[in-house]
């Protein structure tokens, strides 16, 4: 591929585009939440929303790691975002006759969340062609604004608008924002890299056979493997803890909404404190120590310290530290596959992290539950040795045994961190694994 002028300064202008995007679909989430919540006053319908959403996505985003990577990347992020604002048109239209009916909803999300995983894949895979590899780091980071500032901004913008223009207002605003998003796609030069893979192995085969491209890459180089299972084992852990913040707040807070508002908010902020300083700082030289400090900060000041905690003030500070360390573990994995792995294979090596990873999460969610309501939480409600053992530390009643378990996931990502560290094919991987644009990395299986 030619080398060109690579300006930080025009992929700004990208992300601003992905910026205001991204908080008018966060928007739109908040605002049907609102609505269907107000439709049928249940809880299983809202959670539906969600479900949608991220079920067809991940069924088919193995397939659409293939096909990002056999079509033009900026052909597909326009027609990704258009295929989310056609979503969210026909949506409008829906509201404007009568009101959107459940399935229509549900339908929107779907079309919606698929959309949004093409758009993933193919912004991802295409950042290494709009930058300089030295500002992969920073690249990263301000992605990860992006997202954050969608969560914190989001429900506070769609609160004041929801009164004043109503959900259909809402949706225009977002129709506007996807707008903004193409625009800003569209006048900027985003390279062809289709032809850039240099080795066969990655354009070789059938539809099949690039769906497993991803599996056998990775697995085939010991350091990318080692690396794919500290995310595997961050992303479950990390999952245990995590789903159980609003229950265990809940629950010691005497079922305070104001307390769990007030906590969420700051780990919003600190996701955009976490983000804006790595914009400025740049991240990690050696983005493998970057992962792993950041895991471990997330595990030791964040999940024990939210375990730990009995009060709001502990909670705060705990919750600042769960998502300020974020942006710079995102930013330095993705950094690496960035730099290792040739941009027209990108988009089928992310959707093999995402599918691996987007299991782990929800088993781990499901596990976590069902070990504190089934295990921890009665045992730290009555005599028992645990709560003999470890009563000191995370109290006893009520929401102790989810403490209880949060001390035990932020105890394992140090433990994980620890030992990432001690692997050779790890800690060696960024000086192991050439660049893409140093010389060509086989596949191989």
């Amino acid at each position: 591929m030619t080398v060109e002028s690579r300006p930080f300064s025009a992929f700004v202008r990208v992300w601003f585009g992905q910026l205001v995007s991204l908080l008018g679909s966060a928007m739109t989430r908040f605002a049907l939440t609102i609505y269907v919540w107000q439709l049928t006053e249940e809880a299983t319908p809202v959670v539906l929303i969600g479900v949608f959403a991220a079920v067809p996505a991940a069924l088919v985003s193995l397939l659409a790691g293939v096909l990002v990577d056999r079509w033009d990347r900026k052909r597909t992020l326009l027609l990704a975002d258009l295929g989310s604002a056609s979503a969210t048109g026909l949506l409008f239209l829906f509201m404007a006759t009568g009101g959107a009916q459940l399935w229509q909803i549900y339908l929107a999300a779907a079309v919606g969340g698929i959309c949004n995983t093409f758009q993933w894949l193919a912004f991802s895979s295409t950042l290494s062609s709009l930058v300089e590899k030295e500002q992969l780091n920073r690249a990263n980071g301000m992605m990860s604004l992006a997202e954050y500032v969608a969560l914190v901004g989001a429900p506070l913008l769609a609160g004041v608008l929801i009164p004043l223009i109503g959900v259909q207002g809402i949706l225009t605003v977002d129709i506007i924002t996807f707008l903004v998003a193409v625009s800003t796609i569209a006048i900027r030069r985003i390279p062809n890299i289709r032809d850039s893979a240099a080795d066969p192995e990655a354009t070789a085969g059938g539809i099949l056979r690039q769906i497993t491209f991803g599996f056998r890459y990775i697995f085939s180089r010991p350091p990318l493997r080692a690396l794919l299972i500290v995310l595997f084992l961050f992303g479950a852990i990390e999952a245990m803890g995590y789903t159980l913040l609003a229950p265990m707040i809940l629950a010691r807070s005497g079922g305070s909404e104001s307390t769990l508002g007030i906590v969420q908010a700051v780990m919003g902020i600190g996701g955009i404190v976490g983000g804006v300083l790595l914009s400025v700082w740049g991240g990690a030289k050696r983005r493998v120590y970057g992962l792993l400090v950041a895991i471990a900060l997330t595990g030791i000041f964040g999940d024990a310290l939210m375990g730990l905690g009995q009060g709001l003030m502990v909670w705060l500070i705990a919750g600042f530290a769960l998502e300020c360390f974020i942006p710079l573990l995102i930013s330095s994995h993705r950094g690496i596959w960035q730099s290792k792995v040739a941009p027209a294979a990108q988009g089928r090596i992310f959707a093999t992290i995402g599918f691996i990873i987007g299991f782990a999460e929800p088993t781990a969610s499901i596990l976590a539950a069902a070990l504190a309501d089934n295990v921890l939480e009665p045992a730290m409600r009555s005599q028992s040795w645990l709560a003999a053992t470890f009563g000191s530390l995370v109290g006893v009643g009520d929401g102790a045994g989810m403490a209880l378990l949060f001390v035990f996931s932020g105890a394992l990502l140090g433990i994980t961190a620890i030992l990432g560290g001690l692997i050779p094919a790890l800690r060696t991987l960024e000086r192991v694994i050439p660049d893409h644009d140093a010389g060509s990395t086989h596949a191989k299986g």
